[in-house]
């Protein structure tokens, strides 16, 4: 009895020499074919054995060997590692797309970009090749200084432009206000003088004297008035020594002409006659 070593490197078998005689006939096995009699150690080829001398003899033209299927890598823990290309670093990735968004976003998310460009390359270096993309990495750091140059450089042109148009507008709103402002403490003082002459009878010697008409001694200080200690002003008794922002002209006696001038701002140039009313020289 004899094992047959198939082209596939199965066994097969046993099988008699009857059985391997009639194999050979039909060119299922050959002079090169290996077998083992059973009980033996060493695989040899058919022709080796002198009880298939007369069969191979017959055979007229040997089979072709069919070539051996490539050997497959053996699967289970065991198995070897195939063996991959290095990881791209998907940090050197975002700070390339975070560059170039940072061109149209006025340099904001440029500067993340930037450090996480730095931190990439960082990894890279340091993960023994396990990690690729540095040239995104460098990319990504160039793009988002690009980026961050263009922001400077637009906030730089900007900035100038924009204050020049917006601060005067600014400035015209402030003064128009204050205007405004000026206008209303003028007539409120109108106001009290017309109150204290009907209460008195008489003018009022000056404007300190209608604590009791007007609601607040910032009545008596123009919004556009500098002096820091007007501007400060919380009590009447401090206008004794600083004086209010506003020019009062108190009449010998009863004013009779409606359009006398009794009070005056220097800073704006308006007045408040004696029939209250309040405009500009």
């Amino acid at each position: 009895m004899y094992k047959v070593l198939g082209t596939d490197n199965k066994e097969y078998g046993p099988v008699s020499a009857e059985v391997l005689k009639q194999w050979i006939t039909e060119r299922r096995a050959n002079a090169h074919t290996l077998v083992r009699p059973e009980g033996g150690a060493e695989w040899r080829a058919l022709s080796i054995f002198p009880e298939f001398a007369e069969a191979l003899a017959g055979e007229a033209q040997p089979a072709a060997i069919p070539p051996l299927p490539p050997a497959m890598p053996p699967l289970g823990p065991s198995a070897a590692v195939i063996s991959r290309g290095p990881k791209t670093s998907g940090l050197a990735v975002a700070s390339l797309v975070l560059g170039i968004l940072g061109m149209f976003s006025c340099g904001i998310t440029a500067l993340p970009g930037l450090i996480i460009g730095i931190v990439s390359l960082s990894k890279i270096r340091n993960s023994n090749g396990q990690l690729s993309g540095k040239g995104l990495g460098i990319a990504g750091i160039c793009v988002s200084i690009v980026s961050l140059f263009f922001a400077a450089l637009v906030i730089i042109l900007i900035l100038p432009f924009g204050a020049a148009v917006t601060l005067p507008a600014a400035s015209k709103a402030k003064a128009t206000a204050d205007s405004a402002q000026c206008i209303n403490n003028l007539k409120q003082i109108g106001l009290a003088i017309r109150q204290w002459e009907n209460d008195h009878g008489t003018m009022p010697p000056d404007l300190i004297t209608l604590s009791n008409q007007l609601a607040s001694p910032r009545l008596l200080v123009c919004p556009t008035d500098r002096l820091t200690e007007r501007r400060r002003v919380k009590n009447w008794s401090d206008f004794t020594m600083i004086g209010s922002s506003y020019i009062y002209f108190p009449p010998p006696e009863r004013v009779t002409d409606p359009s006398a001038v009794l009070v005056n701002c220097p800073l704006h140039d308006s007045v408040c006659r004696a029939d209250g009313s309040v405009s500009q020289k």
